[in-house]
């Protein structure tokens, strides 16, 4: 009764209810009558739909649920619809049969009425997905609002003509003439016309002093620009609007309605008013401000969208539709995580037995209320960090280590029975003694694996067994001071634990009647048992005899003591006195028993105690249950970032790869003169759609930079992010950096410079060892937000400095403080894959003139979705995770972050990493490529094996600067020997992604061939010079010369070219790494005379995903969005690759050095 949640006891034939006060909210007026009334009288409104699941419980004895159940309430002062989710647990009385029934209550409304209305949305966007005027818009709306009959009592819709054209509105002279327009009812629903409350017409320019209440609020929310709520309990709602519509709302009188101004295109002019009349039956809080909020937008931007071109509205719906869908989608999971967290916390909290969870390094992060009772810990040990070890007794600290550090290194769990320094007190209620002694706990703990099967905590339970320790010892004492059987008799009687002597072959000397209890057993049954030769070991559970016989026979033979847990076949029923939940289950036992040597060093008797431990065991396996589904929602989270990424990049390389197709278009014929229809695009036409082209192009490359940060930032979260190290030289990785980020830069005009410091020559760095995708993700980012910022300031430079030195640096440049060292950070080490080199850090600022910030916005940066105000994402936009992103991937490589910015001056982010040098004689790294990865445009993993040369620094250090700032000019279509004419054959199952790919690869003078799946790619490469001829194709060319022999294995002399392959990896019928898989197999046997290059392109963009295309036999992995300019490159050094080593090594050979991993 005291449980925080509605419980009710249905008790009896004729279900008498008992409940607890928590149910009388619920029941409103019908408490308190309601107690210890028959249930079918008191709720005769819904029993008739609860009555069979009643009876199903009462005859099957099983528990059953009701989900989402409506009630009608009167609660907070008015009549609410409610939903409950009812769990009826059968309380089984002595003779087996049900007497009475559990109650459990749930409140769900809130979640079905957010479902309803998301429902509802969905069903409105379909209406008026394919309208094609704002006419058409109206009709769907309305039509669609219709059916939210519980949610929507009635609306209104006024518009004026031509409603959402931006033409109509450019044709004004002022926005005052806007103010001036006739709004005509569009339509309704519930409210017919001629109703006092639905007015025919208005007009914005008379409406301020207007008689009609709706006109009047019209004027307001046009003057506000913002949604106005009128609601009865303010006295705000007009008493013509508080109407009641029947069939719809419950046909109760309407308490709130909302009137919503409905922007154009341009949010100059007002194209329509709703007003929408909310149910009476909930009350107006932010859910149902979300709900009109959703309404709104969806009208203004259908109706914007009526005006955009074709292929903008269709991708602008798309985008809202996944949006809507995704914010419910994560609202719903959000509210049912919470839930899930709150039950298990309940549980832990109540939970008898004490509950913890300890780190490796001996760091409590879990505990609940038992676990501080039964050891004596305070909280306040706890915050401080106290090692549990110091509460154990000093005789047993040593036994539980030794345990600790086998379930650390074993990672296996184990149960252990031990002391703490805390002394056990229990008044006997008999007698009223008060016996004391040590506090014994029975210790169960389990280590905790992520899913590198490194140990992250080990859970445990712990139950004081003080008092069955203290009696233990007292019978024993009694034993052996006493040496009285009778007396040991009684004593035993009234043991609450079961007692016995045996001989050693089983037969009993002793047993106490709750031994009996405990087992199952009557005496009169078990000494028939015994007739049969069976005895107790009649009732042990069948799965369980075999290993509790093999420890018997080692008690009773060799006298090694007993000590386990096992099963008998009597069930188990357990009733929580705090809720009434009746447990069921099968009956567990602790048997802890010991042997009595003779005088020959022979067993003599057995004694032991049996006590039962189900409860404990329940807890154990429901304590492990929530614990798995709360790692299968982590799993399902992760699960859903992987598919919206995948999901996400595909059309963005799609939209990138068109824009590229847009510009190159367009500056080939403006610069060859072609006209364009009737006449040759004007310039300043031109300009404008390469401008948008290239806008185009920025967004898309940023949003794949925010795919990029979510998926970084679950690995972060997940602690799954590692650190790779390859061979860099970094004046070439900044230089590709800077390439990378080009397009922004022209666009912007702005300038940047490689800025190498003494540091750097003076110490002949070269090359270093480190992650250059992580370094170069944390430089991005700060370029990123450099640009930004710079864009539109007066002098537009940008600056990246580059030093090295052999000491950790203590700040950055201008004096700029490093944020501190987590406390948690990761323990950065070298392995063997990062040389032999010597140690080295690394530092680099990038240094801007924008607009920079004061000392306030410096304390915001660095957090997780933090921005330095409110106005940087207004006017920058952003997600915040950059920067926090970046100190974590500092962090991640030994290093440290800071900032140096004075406002209208400019910022400067300064960082550093712990690198080694590269040593050319480490046989680990030798054979390793020097690359310069990229990041989002596209991120490349290749098996590139040659090495770039090193680069020369000036002699001067301060003064060696790397332009990256050039005019991007159209490719051309001509091919000279460096640039050679390019086969390719695209292997794209997605029709959009192909027809895009293939015409910029025509454009840029590739022959392309297309292939659906990965069996017309093979199909095809059998028409390829890469074939092999048949006996026959050799025969027939034999007749007019001499057939090839069998080690030139020649192609067919009709053969088609084939330069490189494109291969998607997510295909029907045959997907792109079984496809490349049994392209190297046919290399192997020869039917494939050379080396087929082989390029993926693909959305999965994780590390182990990559590698896994790579281990596939891929030559390289491009992951969109990426650029078609971008790619073509790479795919000619691949080809030139390939043939290099076709001329100088042997098809062996070839193979081996092109498979020198990522």
């Amino acid at each position: 009764m005291a449980n925080p949640d509605p419980r009710l006891l249905l008790w009896g034939e004729e279900h008498i209810m008992i409940y607890n006060e928590s149910c009388i909210s619920m029941f409103g007026a019908r408490h308190p009558q309601a107690m210890g009334s028959r249930a079918e009288e008191t709720w005769s409104d819904i029993w008739s739909e609860m009555r069979h699941m009643i009876k199903y419980v009462e005859v099957e004895g099983r528990g059953t649920r009701l989900n989402k159940l409506p009630l009608v309430m009167t609660r907070n002062g008015y009549t609410e619809d409610t939903f409950w989710s009812f769990n009826l647990i059968p309380v089984v009385g002595p003779q087996g049969t049900t007497i009475g029934i559990v109650d459990e209550f749930s409140e769900v409304t809130e979640q079905v009425v957010i479902d309803r209305r998301r429902d509802a949305i969905v069903k409105l966007n379909k209406g008026i997905a394919r309208v094609n005027s704002t006419k058409e818009l109206w009709f769907e709306f309305l039509e669609g609002l219709e059916g939210c009959k519980d949610d929507v009592p009635y609306a209104l819709l006024h518009t004026v003509p031509n409603a959402g054209n931006p033409s109509f509105h450019d044709s004004s002279s002022n926005s005052s003439m806007s103010a001036s327009q006739r709004y005509s009812l569009e339509g309704s629903i519930g409210l017919a016309n001629g109703h006092p409350a639905v007015p025919l017409s208005f007009d914005l320019a008379d409406c301020a002093n207007d008689k009609d209440p709706l006109a009047r609020v019209c004027h307001k929310a046009w003057k506000s620009g913002d949604v106005v709520v009128l609601q009865a309990k303010d006295g705000t709602l007009p008493d013509s609007m508080a109407v009641a519509v029947a069939d719809r709302a419950s046909g109760d009188k309407v308490q709130t309605v909302c009137v919503i101004p409905l922007p154009d295109i341009s949010g100059d002019h007002v194209m329509a008013f709703l007003t929408l009349a909310l149910t009476p039956r909930r009350p107006y809080d932010s859910e149902a401000a979300i709900f009109a909020y959703y309404l709104r937008d969806i009208l203004v931007k259908s109706a914007s969208a009526i005006f955009l071109p074709e292929e903008h509205r269709r991708a602008r719906q798309k985008f809202e539709q996944v949006e809507a869908s995704l914010a419910q989608q994560l609202r719903a999971t959000t509210l049912e995580t919470e839930r899930l967290e709150s039950r298990f916390a309940r549980m832990a909290h109540l939970a008898p037995v004490g509950m913890y969870a300890i780190t490796p390094d001996s760091r409590t992060t879990f505990y609940n209320q038992a676990y501080l009772d039964i050891t004596g810990i305070t909280e306040q040990a706890i915050e401080a960090r106290t090692d549990p070890l110091e509460y154990l007794h000093a005789d047993d600290r040593e036994r539980v280590v030794n345990a600790w550090i086998m379930c650390l290194e074993d990672k296996q769990s184990f149960t252990i029975e031990y002391r703490i320094s805390k002394e056990w007190s229990q008044t006997d209620a008999i007698s009223g003694e008060t016996m004391t002694g040590d506090t014994w706990v029975l210790a169960t703990a389990a280590p905790e694996l992520d899913d590198d099967g490194n140990i992250i905590h080990v859970q445990g339970w712990l139950l004081d067994i003080s008092g069955q320790k203290f009696h233990e010892k007292s019978r024993i004492q009694q034993i052996e001071n006493e040496q009285s059987e009778d007396r040991f008799a009684r004593m035993a009687a009234e043991a609450p634990m079961g007692m016995y002597l045996l001989k050693p072959t089983g037969q009993p000397l002793y047993l106490n009647d709750a031994y009996f209890d405990i087992i199952g057993f009557t005496r009169e049954e078990f000494e028939e048992a015994e007739r049969r030769g069976l005895g107790w070991a009649d009732q042990i559970h069948e799965e369980d005899r075999g290993f509790v016989g093999e420890a018997w026979l080692a008690l009773a033979q060799e006298g090694v003591p007993l000590n386990l847990h096992y099963r008998v076949k009597k069930p188990w029923n357990y009733i929580d006195e705090a809720t009434g939940t009746q447990m069921t289950g099968e009956t567990w036992l602790q048997s802890t028993a010991f042997s009595e040597i003779g005088h020959d060093g022979q067993v003599v008797a057995v004694q032991g105690f049996v006590f039962d431990v189900s409860l404990k065991k329940f807890s154990e396996r429901l304590l492990s249950e929530r614990l798995e589904d709360a790692l299968e929602h982590k799993r399902q989270a992760d699960r859903f970032i992987d598919m919206t990424s995948h999901e996400m990049r595909n059309p963005l390389s799609a939209i990138l790869q068109s824009a590229d197709g847009i510009l190159t278009s367009l500056e080939n014929n403006n610069r060859l003169g072609i006209s364009t229809g009737s006449e040759t695009l004007s310039s300043e036409v031109l300009e404008t759609v390469l401008d948008s082209a290239q806008t185009i192009i920025l967004c898309a490359q940023h949003q794949g930079r925010i795919v990029d940060d979510i998926l970084t930032l679950s690995k972060l979260d997940s602690n799954l992010l590692v650190v790779s190290p390859d061979t860099v030289d970094m004046p070439a990785l900044m230089e590709k950096c800077f390439k990378m980020h080009e397009a922004e830069l022209v666009r912007a005009k702005i300038a940047i410079a490689l800025k190498v410091h003494e540091g750097y020559p003076n110490l002949a760095v070269g090359n270093v060892m480190l992650d250059s995708s992580r370094l170069l993700q944390v430089v991005i980012n700060l370029l990123t937000n450099a640009i930004k910022f710079t864009q539109f300031a007066e002098r537009k430079e940008i600056t990246v400095h580059l030093n090295a030195s052999t000491t950790r640096p203590t700040e950055g440049m201008y004096d700029a403080p490093y944020v501190p060292f987590r406390a948690n950070r990761p323990e950065h080490q070298f392995t063997a894959e990062w040389g032999t080199g010597d140690e080295i850090f690394l530092s680099l600022s990038v240094e801007d003139s924008g607009k920079g910030m004061n000392d306030e916005e410096l304390k915001l940066l660095f957090n997780r979705f933090s921005q330095a105000s409110p106005k940087t994402y207004k006017q920058y936009g952003g997600s915040g995770l950059g920067l926090f992103i970046s100190r974590e991937l500092t962090d991640l490589q030994d290093g440290q972050i800071g900032v140096h910015s004075e406002p209208n001056k400019g910022s400067t982010f300064s960082f550093y990493i712990k690198a080694r040098r590269a040593v050319e004689f480490d046989s680990h790294i030798a054979d390793a490529p020097l690359t310069t990865p990229t990041l989002n445009t596209p991120v490349t993993y290749t098996r590139d094996t040659a090495h770039l040369s090193p680069r020369t620094l000036h002699a001067n250090p301060d003064v060696e600067t790397h332009s990256a700032v050039r005019k991007l000019s159209a490719i051309s279509n001509t091919h000279t020997p460096e640039s050679p004419h390019l086969h390719v054959l695209v292997v794209e199952d997605n029709i959009i992604n192909q027809r895009v790919m293939s015409q910029q690869l025509r454009r840029l003078g590739c022959t392309v061939h297309l292939a659906n799946h990965g069996l017309e790619a093979l199909d095809f490469l059998r028409t390829t010079q890469f074939w092999r001829l048949t006996i026959t194709e050799q025969q027939k060319l034999s007749v007019h010369e001499e057939a090839p022999s069998p080690r030139t294995r020649s192609p067919p002399p009709t053969a088609v070219p084939l330069s490189v392959i494109l291969m998607d990896l997510e295909m029907p019928v045959l997907g792109g790494l079984e496809t490349v898989k049994r392209i190297r197999a046919l290399q192997d046997e020869g039917e494939i005379i050379a080396h087929v290059p082989v390029i993926a392109v693909t959305a999965n963009a994780r590390s182990e995903q990559i590698a896994n295309a790579i281990d596939h036999g891929m030559d390289s992995v491009v992951t969109k969005p990426f650029r078609i300019p971008e790619l073509v490159p790479q795919m000619e050094e691949l080809v030139k690759r390939v043939r290099q080593y076709g001329r100088n090594g042997s098809l062996g050979a070839q193979r081996k050095s092109l498979s020198g991993g990522i």
